[in-house]
């Protein structure tokens, strides 16, 4: 029998018997699904299961369009497994008994799947949109139009008729691509307005509001846009020359046509192979809860420690079991020894709540303690020749590594200085090395990248109030400052670097100044931000803060270009002749 599709009107599939548009509302492609596993995420119900029967120009959906990707595009998540990785049980439910698409009972609204991984899926939306006959018709003819053959000019120039028409203003089409296939595709590119790269203009509305039901339909918009690129400098704006640039329409279902057509025009093997890998990773998800499980019964079977026995690895976390204990409150102390700061990783504070929701604490144990200190010192450091390598990315212990990170520098510069000055070991400069550690201790440093001007002063001022916030009344004053990586120049529009906050004064030097501190941690090139105290209200007896301006001291010892704009100062000082 020849594949000879068959449009039928509402009205012609009620006549036929497949459809009583009074009792119930037909499912067809470009439905909406839901999943009670995926939380607030939406997907597309695409029909494959056959090709013969539509309404308002959409196929019917039946019972058989159940396959994961080719007809149920996935979700993004999963609160049973993590990722979705969906597989329908059986054919859908709930299904129209006695009205067919062929072999197949068709789908109402009412009908449901059920997922292996726990999910039941739901049509919210049956996909027959008010406006989603008119845009099938209409993407049916765009498609003729691109597929005629001919010369390409021509065509392009009735494709730009026809949407001019259809919207009554000037839309010129500059290129296309149509692929064809059982579900083929086309890209459209039409010339848009000029923008510039500040400033952007929106794409065409029109097309923009139809633009889910186009891509429904296999056909996908780009807007080709003479852009200007511009660059904003400290008091002007430079434009730096122009180039043609295509903007994709963007929809909420599909990322571009490419992600359409291979996501329905799937092979069986493709398929296969996928449900394969989701089987495999099930698989292993399953010996990894498994394990964890025997893990924590083992432990929980321990009665009194006895090394012979007891000493085994805890697997999946990658430690050593050395010693177990329980508290007064009944809690499992298992001490372990950790050679490779598997404890702080992030990837494992999922399983150690796991253990301690079975009333199991994990401590490492004093060798270790020796180990994860120098994995986690040769870790940090990798940041240094690594570019792509976070370290607080990976680990949850940055703040206490750079701490210690930052004393070794010191005790290694200090040797070196000694051994360059020919002095004995034994002189290294102790109170140097004492003063940079109780520093360290009451600052708060933050690292950034691609900031503009405004966030980093608002990133300086959230530093800065962060440890007034810790220490209130015990240092004078609180402020922060900002160095720049190398490189980075005034009138970059985005910025990287280090911005430290520091109290004032010391245990060694009670005198010092915030600037003072901010210049000795951070170096002379840098930019210092409002300075505060924080002082308490007689009557309320609340904290508050009080803007402290720079003194004539700090005006002596340094330029004003070395502070924000707009710093405030106290009258009489240096600056008060220098900048008149």
């Amino acid at each position: 029998m020849e594949n000879t599709e068959i449009i039928l009107n509402e009205s012609q599939a009620v006549e036929l018997d497949l459809a009583d548009a009074s009792d119930v509302e037909y499912v067809v492609d470009g439905a909406k699904l839901i999943c009670d596993g995926c939380p607030n995420e939406t997907t597309v119900l695409q029909v494959t299961s056959q090709n013969f029967y539509e309404m308002k120009n959409k196929l019917v959906a039946t019972k058989k369009d159940k396959e994961p990707i080719r007809n149920i595009i996935p979700f993004k998540s999963c609160i049973y497994n993590g990722a979705c990785e969906l597989l329908i049980l059986g054919d859908w439910e709930n299904y129209i008994e006695d009205k067919f698409c062929g072999e197949n009972q068709c789908l109402s609204k009412d009908s449901f799947a059920r997922c292996d991984k726990g999910g039941i899926i739901r049509i919210i939306h049956s996909g027959q949109y008010l406006s989603s006959e008119q845009i099938a018709k209409d993407s049916k003819e765009l498609m003729k139009i691109a597929s005629q053959g001919g010369l390409k000019e021509e065509i392009k120039k009735e494709l730009s008729e026809y949407l001019s028409k259809k919207y009554n203003q000037t839309i010129k089409v500059e290129d296309f691509k149509f692929t064809n296939g059982k579900f083929p595709t086309l890209d459209i590119i039409t010339r848009g307005e000029s923008q510039n790269t500040l400033y952007r203009s929106n794409p065409n509305k029109n097309i923009q509001h139809d633009i889910d039901e186009y891509n429904r339909n296999g056909i996908f918009f780009q807007e080709r846009k003479r852009t200007t690129e511009l660059e904003q400098m400290t008091t002007r704006i430079e434009t730096r020359g122009t180039k043609d640039i295509d903007f994709p329409i963007m929809g909420n279902e599909y990322k571009n046509s490419e992600d359409y057509y291979k996501s329905r025009n799937i092979s069986q093997a493709e398929l296969n192979k996928k449900i394969d890998e989701w089987f495999k990773k099930a698989s292993e998800k399953w010996a990894y809860r498994t394990q964890i499980t025997n893990d924590i019964k083992r432990v929980k079977n321990i009665s009194v420690f006895d090394k012979r026995f007891d000493n085994f690895w805890l697997t999946e976390l990658d430690v050593e079991v050395i010693g177990s204990k329980r508290d007064k409150l009944g809690n499992i102390i298992l001490t372990v020894n950790d050679y490779g700061n598997n404890l702080n990783k992030r990837s494992n504070q999922g399983l150690l709540k796991e253990y301690n929701k079975n009333g199991i604490i994990l401590k490492n144990g004093f060798v270790g303690t020796q180990a994860s200190s120098i994995t986690s010192l040769y870790e940090y450091e990798k940041q240094s020749y690594v570019s792509d390598f976070s370290y607080g990315a990976k680990y949850i212990d940055e703040n206490t590594t750079a701490r210690f990170y930052g004393y070794l520098s010191v005790i290694r510069e200090e040797l070196i200085k000694s051994a360059y000055n020919r002095a004995n070991v034994s002189t290294v400069n102790r109170d140097n090395i004492m003063y940079f550690i109780e520093k360290q201790k009451d600052t708060v440093e933050i690292k950034f990248k691609d900031l503009t001007d405004k966030e980093i002063l608002e990133k300086m001022n959230e530093a800065r109030d962060e440890l007034a916030d810790k220490y209130k009344k015990k240092y004078g004053a609180y402020g922060s400052g900002v160095k720049f990586d190398d490189g980075v120049k005034s009138d970059d529009l985005l910025k990287s670097g280090v911005i430290m906050a520091c109290h004032s004064g010391s245990k060694e030097k009670p005198k010092m100044c915030v600037e003072d501190n901010l210049v000795e941690n951070l170096g002379e090139n840098i930019k210092i931000g409002d300075v505060i105290g924080v002082r308490r209200n007689k009557e309320t007896r609340k904290f508050y803060q009080k803007p402290l301006p720079v003194c004539p001291k700090c005006q002596g010892n340094y330029s004003k270009d070395k502070f924000i704009e707009g710093i405030l100062y106290e009258a009489g000082g240096p600056w008060d002749e220098k900048y008149k």
